[in-house]
């Protein structure tokens, strides 16, 4: 039986030309046109990748949940894009930190329930503001068994139960460098934080369990102008100095390979939510590589907006353009 051209050709020359053709034919399809959100900064997936939530400042200032199967838009919640937020690990509950301008001493965490959008708790009087003025809330997450919710500062972490915002624990660790909200980083379980000190003088990236405030490891950066991911499940952070991302495992901070120049390119990354890859798209295409290697999976024309996420099974990219249309881009799968 004959074998049409490009079966024949990938026979001859093995997979590497395998997965070309695989990335150039899935970059050809046509992607689905979800929908229009004008100032969109930042999108999101729900636990089952069932929801999409897109994020906007000016002109909007609201969050829009997206239905994914029907492409109908679920409801409007009217909150500021830069306020942190977080599924709880079975996606019917969304928490975030209602930044009020006119109550600077008060944020309270805001519970809501993801499929309709009405409020459900609302803990106004936690204390889960900074304890100093010159501090600010920089990020909140659920933990895996769904009980706890952690609130990072730039100064402290403190664990609050889920059903009633009792304070369980708190600890403060060293002032960071440099005074901005890239200076703590709360990893997606809330297990561990990430914050950027200057003992000694010295520029350091400490990795601490939230519980203990045990630290996990030390990097010093090449740069900086610091900025931090976690992998979903806490295995690896990616830490960006200047123009080079570094990606290392958190329990040893050791050093697996660097992405040279990423940071330079204006290219923005995302860990696969299985951890084995990452994404990073930029204004001229997407790539995958290898986590522990940074071997190139393959790469693609387009989606091509720094604006992405993920799907939960790693087969969809959202993508979120400059004129506000967010589409849904069928991704690669390498072998």
């Amino acid at each position: 039986m004959k074998l049409p051209h490009r079966l024949a050709l990938v026979a001859l020359l093995g997979v590497p030309l395998a997965l070309f053709f695989v990335a150039r034919q899935v970059s050809d399809k046509r992607p689905i046109k979800l929908g229009v959100h004008r100032g969109c900064d930042s999108l999101t997936f729900s636990p089952a990748g069932k929801t999409l939530i897109s994020r906007a400042a000016y002109p909007t200032f609201g969050s829009i949940f997206w239905n994914i199967q029907s492409g109908q838009r679920i409801h409007l919640l009217r909150a500021d894009s830069h306020e942190p937020s977080s599924f709880s690990p079975d996606g019917k509950h969304l928490a975030w930190l209602e930044m009020r301008t006119h109550d600077a001493e008060m944020s309270p965490i805001v519970v809501i329930t993801s499929a309709s959008g009405q409020k459900e708790k609302w803990f106004p009087d936690l204390k889960s503001r900074p304890a100093d003025s010159n501090d600010e809330n920089v990020g909140i997450e659920w933990t895996s068994n769904g009980r706890e919710i952690v609130v990072l500062t730039r100064h402290q972490v403190r664990h609050f139960d889920a059903q009633n915002g009792h304070v369980l624990s708190c600890f403060a660790y060293k002032k960071p460098w440099p005074p901005d909200d890239g200076s703590a980083f709360l990893s997606p379980d809330g297990k561990v934080m990430a914050s950027i000190e200057t003992p000694y003088t010295r520029l350091r990236v400490i990795l601490r369990n939230t519980q203990t405030n045990k630290k996990l490891g030390v990097t010093i950066p090449d740069d900086p102008n610091v900025a931090l991911i976690f992998s979903p499940a806490s295995q690896f952070v990616a830490v960006e100095a200047g123009p080079n991302v570094h990606f290392q495992r958190v329990d040893n901070s050791k050093i697996l390979w660097t992405w040279k120049a990423l940071g330079s390119s204006q290219a923005q990354f995302k860990f696969s939510p299985d951890e084995k890859s990452v994404v990073a798209c930029n204004s001229s295409h997407c790539t995958a590589h290898d986590t522990h290697t940074g071997h190139e999976l393959w790469r693609v024309k387009n989606p091509n907006s720094p604006i992405f996420a993920l799907s939960p099974d790693g087969k969809t990219l959202a993508e979120a353009r400059s004129n506000g249309q967010i589409f849904l881009w069928p991704l690669p799968q390498a072998e």
